[in-house]
């Protein structure tokens, strides 16, 4: 894998996390619409991340293209050159820590992120689980409303729409 690639892939990771912030903090979620900027900057971010598909070996990768021997590293880390070794060991596992992570990186003068990249686009994700509740909430109105002998409006997919749209708006998808 090159550094370019490599550098790729932490960029767009940093961009992604901008796009989440920005998108909660300005309220953006809603139904996802292909002029929705940050919809189509995941989307991007997202076909990105696969096409680069990186399971770990990021310590491995940068102390190699810097050039830097396991036992230099190590001694830039005051370690013994076997305690690196298994650092990288534990981080192609998945079982290394972020603090030792932070540190191998500071030692090849990296700056360390840390990011979830979503496995849907969030968008989507959040506008199927506000129709689940939406469905649910007025699954229970109907119940009552036969109860008192009271016709429900008949349009259930737009008051299923609204609803969900609503419930996004407000943040109460997940309470």
């Amino acid at each position: 894998m090159s550094f370019s690639i490599f550098i790729l892939l932490i960029i767009c990771l940093k961009a992604l996390l901008y796009c989440i912030y920005y998108a909660f903090k300005y309220n953006i979620a809603m139904k996802p619409n292909t002029n929705n900027y940050h919809f189509l900057r995941l989307k991007e971010l997202k076909e990105s991340s696969k096409a680069s598909q990186f399971q770990g070996r990021f310590i491995t990768t940068m102390r190699k293209f810097l050039g830097m021997s396991i036992k230099e590293l190590a001694q830039r880390l005051n370690l013994t050159t076997a305690t690196v070794q298994q650092m990288e060991k534990r981080e192609g596992s998945g079982s290394i820590t972020i603090e030792s992570l932070r540190k191998l990186a500071e030692a090849m003068n990296c700056e360390f992120q840390y990011a979830f990249v979503p496995k849907s686009e969030i968008n989507d994700y959040l506008y199927e689980e506000a129709k689940k509740k939406a469905i649910s909430l007025l699954n229970k109105t109907q119940v009552h409303m036969e109860l008192e002998n009271q016709k429900a409006p008949e349009n259930i997919i737009n008051r299923v729409d609204l609803l969900a749209l609503e419930l996004i708006k407000k943040g109460k998808v997940w309470s």
